[in-house]
């Protein structure tokens, strides 16, 4: 599968938004959007991290969170 990341938009208080496409053998399957928060340590760090997926081609997904 392909799976491409559109334009990051970054807000001022730490949120991140995304949108992707992913196409499997070349045909376009579902597409959805990453939301993520990030927190500073050392390094940057997911604090919150969800996908939202659009498409019906995966019905019987199992989702776990991060």
């Amino acid at each position: 599968s392909r799976h491409l990341l559109g334009e990051i938009y970054l807000a001022p208080d730490g949120e991140a938004r995304a949108n992707f496409p992913i196409d499997r053998a070349g045909k376009p399957t579902f597409a959805g959007e990453y939301r993520a928060r990030f927190e500073r340590a050392e390094t940057l760090r997911f604090k919150h991290l969800m996908v939202i997926l659009d498409g019906e081609s995966c019905p019987g997904a199992i989702l776990v969170p991060i």
